[in-house]
This record gives structure tokens, C-alpha cells and sequence, in this order.
């Protein structure tokens, strides 16, 4: 049911395919892990599919699940997937881009501790700033993850450094161009 998106629906419109978004959601909840295998079965079988309708099925499967199953199970399943969801951020189509981002602020917001602030904050800062500048479709999943991401590496009020520091000024150059438009 994920796969039956309707692009040119509004967003806010109740679907069938935001309602098995929200039904394996609620699930990954309440059944917690054995709710992994066969999702991962489904995101594995779909991810790289020609169909944009699988490819956002997907992501966001594998978003939807974020919340509810150990953290120890997830943490090698998302370490290995980080890279590979941040490169989705340029999928040639807008749906697939909006889910994506949505599905990374899923992970800053409930699975921080699988990212390497090492080496996935600067590619992620970058691919949704990117997608912030593109459609604005995905802007508030962009927003979202970002405000995510600064919740959770933002460090502790007052502390002169964190892991977003670095990032800083070219964070605010890019969001004030943003504005502009």
C-alpha cells in the first residue's frame, strides 16, 4: 500500500499510502523488533527500483520503523544506510526527495546515536540544505530534520563548541539565501 502515492494529491490529503506509512509506523511500535526482517526485506527489494513509487515506498519503510525496535538492532542497519539515504536527497524525483529528508529527521530525532558526527553531519547538513534550496515540496521535511539534527548535536546550552560548529556559518549563509528567493 506504501507504493501507492499520488503525486499530484495534496499534501495534506489523507491517503492510502499515508495510511500504511502510519500503520507500519504505529506497528514498529508495538511489536518492536520482528518488525525489521520483512520491512528490511521490503526496503531492500525496493530501493534502487526504476519506479519512483518504490523507491519513496521504501524510504519510507525504512523511516517508518525508526521508532520501536531496539537501538542495538537498528544502529548497524542505519550506519550502513545513512550514506546511501543522503545520496537519495538527489533522486530525480521530488516525492522520493521529500520522503528521504523526512526519514533522515526521523533518524537525528529518534536514532542520533547511530550517526558518526565524524562522518555523516557534513554530507547530511548538505544534502537537505541542498533540498531546502530545491522544491518546495520538501522544504518543511528539510526544516524538520535540520531542527532534528541541531536538537540532538546542538550540544549543551552555553558550551562554546559542538558538532554542528563547524558548520555554522555556511549553515546561516545558506538558510538567509534561502529566505531570499
Amino acid at each position: 500500500m506504501l507504493t501507492k502515492q499520488d503525486e499530484d494529491a495534496p499534501e495534506e490529503e489523507y491517503n492510502i499510502a499515508r495510511a500504511a506509512y502510519q500503520c507500519l509506523q504505529l506497528w514498529a511500535q508495538c511489536v518492536s523488533n520482528p518488525i525489521v526482517t520483512p520491512v528490511l526485506s521490503f526496503v531492500e527489494k525496493n530501493l534502487r527500483s526504476d519506479d519512483w513509487h518504490n523507491r519513496n515506498a521504501a524510504v519510507e519503510a525504512f523511516g517508518a520503523i525508526i521508532e520501536g525496535p531496539d537501538p542495538n538492532m537498528l544502529d548497524p542497519l542505519i550506519k550502513q544506510a545513512l550514506p546511501v539515504m543522503i545520496g537519495m536527497m538527489d533522486d530525480p524525483h521530488v516525492m522520493v526527495k521529500d520522503s528521504t529528508a523526512f526519514a533522515l529527521g526521523r533518524i537525528c530525532m529518534f536514532a542520533s546515536g547511530s550517526i558518526d558526527p565524524t562522518a555523516h553531519i557534513q554530507p547530511l547538513i548538505a544534502a537537505l540544505f541542498n533540498g531546502l534550496s530545491g522544491s518546495p515540496r520538501i522544504a518543511s521535511s528539510c526544516c524538520f530534520s535540520l531542527v532534528a539534527l541541531a536538537d540532538q548535536f546542538g550540544g549543551e546550552p552555553g558550551a562554546q563548541e559542538n558538532y554542528l560548529s563547524p558548520h555554522f556559518e555556511a549553515s546561516v549563509a545558506h538558510l538567509l539565501q534561502v529566505t531570499e528567493r
